[in-house]
């Protein structure tokens, strides 16, 4: 009697879709986490210097309208890679699935 033992790997077709390995998650989202927060700092420091000259006519009203920015929408078919499928020969019944 011939088993076969399957392999599938979605690796690639999960990070295709933006999904990433946990490693990889944490590095990226704190890599995100800081640059926002540097962001967010020099931001309210702005918003700080503009405040202070008030004698110019800045207002809070004037500071608190959101700007408004455009949105770049973009389609695609996803996943655009196939996940690896790989058959071997095995004594024993065996399906090792990597997602």
């Amino acid at each position: 009697m011939t088993i076969l033992k399957v392999q599938v790997d979605s690796t690639r077709c999960r990070a295709d879709l933006g999904y990433l390995i946990p490693s990889e998650f944490s590095r990226a989202y704190a890599r995100q986490g800081r640059e926002e927060a540097l962001e967010g700092t020099g931001r309210r420091a702005e918003e700080g210097d503009y405040l202070a000259a008030f004698e110019k006519g800045n207002t809070i009203e004037n500071l608190v309208i959101p700007p408004v920015n455009e949105v770049e929408l973009t389609v695609r078919m996803l996943p655009s890679v196939r996940p690896v499928i790989k058959f071997h020969r095995s004594n024993s019944v065996f399906l090792d699935v990597y997602i």
